[in-house]
């Protein structure tokens, strides 16, 4: 009886201790995050909005209320002002606004430095890039089965300086088939109509590089000023609505040296998630006053058909 005389009291006890306690959150410490990957000879599009939180509902990873709609972008190139980022479409100011910042009419030049600064209340952040020049002596011999598609990737590095590399890829569109030669059983089609985009798996069989998914990744630090060449394969998934086959985008691309650090630390990342006593990674980030990540680079885009 005495026993359990002390144990309702000490229940008692815990339960009369517990209080709640209401935390008032600043909204305004949440940090700015801003991104942009700018691609030689297209538009400069950056991205701004607040960082998340634990205490956030992160079943999707940006929200409206995490958009910055109010930020001033500011674009430089070689130290020169080029004009504002801005959310409408020139003459479309009376549209819904866009979550992206776009310098329209302007197109990024490859070998070009590029400042670009977003303002936004008391923040200022700031991040600089240097686009590529782009893969300019590269040879690729194309390898096209059924249901397949492999190739090797040849390319002459350029000597005394350090070059980052990307081979990526996306399956784009479904063919649809038109006609059909009875005698031969070959299928002629129309046009590519679009379906939608989805992610298809690229690797190499040297797994040379930060090789995850859809693509593969490396610098020239084993091979600077020399040739170096890949073995490339794709595994493409294709869907019922596919009819005798879909299209793919093969990219080629020389990377800057921000975008090849922000990718190895999320390959770093990725690899502990999840497991216990790991020493944390830092995502690359190279935007002052903030966080992000702005980045370039000039990419070859290849086209391939692949039959069922």
């Amino acid at each position: 009886m005495k026993m359990r005389f002390l144990i309702i009291s000490i229940l008692v006890s815990t339960i009369s201790c517990t209080k709640v306690l209401d935390i008032e959150l600043n909204e305004d410490e949440r940090r700015l995050v801003m991104n942009s990957v700018i691609t030689a000879d297209s538009l400069i599009r950056v991205h701004v909005y607040k960082s998340g939180s634990p205490i956030y509902d992160h079943s999707s990873t940006i929200g409206e209320n995490t958009y910055v709609w109010d930020a001033t972008i500011e674009i430089y190139e070689n130290g020169e002002f080029i004009g504002n980022g801005s959310r409408y479409k020139p003459g479309e100011e009376q549209a819904w606004p866009s979550e992206l910042y776009t310098l329209y009419d302007y197109y990024a030049k490859r070998n070009a430095e590029y400042k670009i600064v977003a303002k936004s209340g008391q923040h200022v952040l700031e991040a600089y890039t240097t686009v590529p020049n782009g893969i300019t002596n590269m040879y690729v011999n194309k390898n096209i089965e059924k249901r397949k598609y492999s190739f090797d990737f040849t390319v002459n590095d350029p000597a005394d300086q350090v070059n980052y590399y990307r081979l990526s890829g996306s399956k784009i569109d479904t063919i649809w088939a038109s006609t059909r030669n009875e005698e031969t059983g070959e299928w002629f089609y129309d046009s590519i109509s679009g379906v939608g985009t989805s992610w298809f798996r690229l690797y190499t069989e040297e797994m040379v590089g930060l090789g995850v998914h859809s693509e593969v990744i490396f610098s020239d630090e084993l091979f600077d000023g020399q040739e170096m060449s890949l073995s490339v394969i794709t595994e493409p998934k294709f869907s019922e609505t596919d009819s005798i086959g879909s299209a793919f985008y093969v990219i080629y691309s020389e990377i800057s040296k921000e975008y090849y650090k922000f990718k190895k630390s999320l390959r770093d990342y990725s690899q502990i998630e999840g497991i216990p006593l790991f020493e944390p990674v830092q995502i690359f980030s190279n935007v002052k006053g903030g966080i992000g990540l702005v980045a370039s680079q000039a990419s070859v885009i290849d086209t391939v058909i692949i039959y069922r």
